[in-house]
Protein backbone atom coordinates (compact mmCIF):
# COMPACT_ATOMS: atom_id res chain seq x y z
CA UNK A 1 0.00 0.00 0.00
CA UNK A 2 0.69 3.67 -0.22
CA UNK A 3 3.06 4.98 2.49
CA UNK A 4 0.82 7.07 4.89
CA UNK A 5 1.46 10.08 4.08
CA UNK A 6 -0.40 9.62 0.44
CA UNK A 7 -2.97 8.36 2.41
CA UNK A 8 -4.74 11.63 3.00
CA UNK A 9 -7.41 11.74 6.20
CA UNK A 10 -6.61 7.88 6.58
CA UNK A 11 -3.46 8.42 8.99
CA UNK A 12 -3.50 12.09 10.22
CA UNK A 13 -1.72 13.35 13.62
CA UNK A 14 -4.35 11.61 15.53
CA UNK A 15 -5.10 8.82 14.82
CA UNK A 16 -3.21 6.11 16.99
CA UNK A 17 -1.09 3.16 14.37
CA UNK A 18 -0.55 -0.11 16.27
CA UNK A 19 1.76 -2.93 14.35
CA UNK A 20 -0.36 -5.59 13.51
CA UNK A 21 2.44 -8.13 12.42
CA UNK A 22 5.96 -8.33 11.87
CA UNK A 23 7.39 -10.20 9.01
CA UNK A 24 10.73 -11.64 7.79
CA UNK A 25 9.76 -11.47 4.23
CA UNK A 26 8.35 -8.04 1.88
CA UNK A 27 6.15 -10.22 0.24
CA UNK A 28 4.33 -12.10 3.00
CA UNK A 29 3.91 -7.85 4.73
CA UNK A 30 2.17 -6.85 1.33
CA UNK A 31 0.24 -10.21 0.39
CA UNK A 32 -1.16 -9.83 4.48
CA UNK A 33 -1.42 -5.69 3.32
CA UNK A 34 -3.65 -7.16 0.17
CA UNK A 35 -6.16 -9.16 2.74
CA UNK A 36 -6.70 -6.07 4.70
CA UNK A 37 -7.31 -3.92 1.87
CA UNK A 38 -9.68 -6.13 0.35
CA UNK A 39 -11.49 -5.90 3.73
CA UNK A 40 -11.16 -2.02 3.55
CA UNK A 41 -8.61 -1.96 6.26
CA UNK A 42 -6.45 0.95 5.45
CA UNK A 43 -2.40 -0.06 6.21
CA UNK A 44 1.03 0.53 5.60
CA UNK A 45 4.33 -1.22 5.60
CA UNK A 46 7.42 0.08 7.52
CA UNK A 47 10.86 -1.07 6.78
CA UNK A 48 10.41 -3.23 4.24
CA UNK A 49 13.53 -1.31 2.27
CA UNK A 50 16.11 -1.41 4.51
CA UNK A 51 15.44 -5.08 5.44
CA UNK A 52 15.32 -5.89 2.16
CA UNK A 53 18.66 -4.88 1.49
CA UNK A 54 20.34 -5.81 4.71
CA UNK A 55 18.48 -8.17 6.23
CA UNK A 56 20.20 -8.84 9.60
CA UNK A 57 19.55 -9.48 12.91
CA UNK A 58 16.36 -11.12 14.43
CA UNK A 59 12.82 -10.95 14.83
CA UNK A 60 11.10 -9.92 11.30
CA UNK A 61 12.20 -6.54 11.16
CA UNK A 62 9.34 -5.47 8.38
CA UNK A 63 5.92 -4.60 9.82
CA UNK A 64 2.36 -4.35 9.44
CA UNK A 65 0.51 -1.10 10.83
CA UNK A 66 -2.77 -0.20 11.11
CA UNK A 67 -5.29 2.09 12.41
CA UNK A 68 -6.15 0.92 16.58
CA UNK A 69 -9.53 1.35 15.46
CA UNK A 70 -9.03 -1.38 13.03
CA UNK A 71 -7.25 -3.89 15.02
CA UNK A 72 -10.14 -6.42 16.37
CA UNK A 73 -11.32 -6.44 12.53
CA UNK A 74 -7.70 -6.85 11.42
CA UNK A 75 -6.80 -9.56 13.52
CA UNK A 76 -10.24 -11.33 12.54
CA UNK A 77 -9.51 -11.08 8.88
CA UNK A 78 -5.06 -12.36 9.66
CA UNK A 79 -6.44 -15.24 11.43
CA UNK A 80 -9.01 -16.51 8.50
CA UNK A 81 -6.02 -15.69 6.37
CA UNK A 82 -3.74 -17.54 8.30
CA UNK A 83 -5.96 -20.65 8.84
CA UNK A 84 -6.42 -20.83 5.08
CA UNK A 85 -2.37 -21.06 4.95
CA UNK A 86 -2.21 -23.84 7.13
CA UNK A 87 -4.65 -25.86 5.27
CA UNK A 88 -2.81 -25.53 1.82
CA UNK A 89 -0.69 -28.76 1.71
CA UNK A 90 2.86 -29.03 0.88
CA UNK A 91 3.82 -30.28 -2.70
CA UNK A 92 5.94 -33.04 -2.48
CA UNK A 93 8.23 -32.81 -5.57
CA UNK A 94 9.86 -36.20 -5.11
CA UNK A 95 7.89 -37.74 -7.63
CA UNK A 96 10.66 -38.70 -10.87
CA UNK A 97 10.31 -40.62 -14.09
CA UNK A 98 12.86 -43.31 -15.37
CA UNK A 99 13.79 -40.79 -17.82
CA UNK A 100 14.72 -38.24 -15.14
CA UNK A 101 16.48 -40.59 -13.35
CA UNK A 102 18.84 -42.09 -16.41
CA UNK A 103 19.18 -38.27 -16.67
CA UNK A 104 20.69 -37.97 -13.01
CA UNK A 105 22.65 -40.67 -13.41
CA UNK A 106 24.25 -39.38 -16.38
CA UNK A 107 25.20 -36.25 -14.47
CA UNK A 108 26.52 -38.09 -11.73
CA UNK A 109 28.81 -40.20 -13.89
CA UNK A 110 30.03 -36.98 -15.48
CA UNK A 111 30.85 -35.60 -12.37
CA UNK A 112 33.05 -38.58 -11.31
CA UNK A 113 35.61 -37.79 -14.85
CA UNK A 114 35.40 -34.61 -13.69
CA UNK A 115 37.30 -35.60 -10.58
CA UNK A 116 40.30 -37.16 -12.43
CA UNK A 117 40.28 -33.03 -14.27
CA UNK A 118 40.60 -32.07 -10.48
CA UNK A 119 43.40 -34.43 -9.54
CA UNK A 120 44.91 -32.70 -12.57
CA UNK A 121 44.33 -29.39 -11.02
CA UNK A 122 46.05 -29.78 -7.93
CA UNK A 123 48.93 -31.27 -8.95
CA UNK A 124 49.52 -28.66 -11.28
CA UNK A 125 49.19 -26.39 -8.46
CA UNK A 126 51.17 -28.12 -6.50
CA UNK A 127 53.79 -27.68 -9.32
CA UNK A 128 53.57 -23.76 -9.61
CA UNK A 129 53.87 -23.68 -5.89
CA UNK A 130 57.25 -25.83 -5.79
CA UNK A 131 58.68 -23.29 -8.61
CA UNK A 132 57.71 -20.53 -7.04
CA UNK A 133 59.63 -21.78 -3.87
CA UNK A 134 62.22 -22.61 -5.63
CA UNK A 135 62.71 -19.54 -7.52
CA UNK A 136 62.66 -17.66 -4.29
CA UNK A 137 65.50 -20.31 -2.67
CA UNK A 138 67.18 -19.18 -5.66
CA UNK A 139 67.14 -15.52 -5.25
CA UNK A 140 67.58 -15.85 -1.79
CA UNK A 141 70.75 -17.96 -2.33
CA UNK A 142 69.72 -20.78 -0.59
CA UNK A 143 70.15 -22.81 -3.82
CA UNK A 144 73.43 -23.45 -5.67
CA UNK A 145 72.64 -22.09 -9.27
CA UNK A 146 75.42 -24.81 -10.65
CA UNK A 147 72.76 -27.63 -9.52
CA UNK A 148 70.08 -26.35 -11.34
CA UNK A 149 69.39 -27.67 -14.50
CA UNK A 150 66.68 -24.77 -15.85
Amino acid sequence: MDSPDKQEGIFDENTRIVALQHFFSESEARLCAARLKEADIPSFISNANIMTALPLGGGGGISLHIRASDLEKAQGVMSLWQESQANIPEEDYREIDEEEIAYLKALKEQEIGGNQWNALLWIAIVFAILLIIRAFARAAGLMESWRDFF
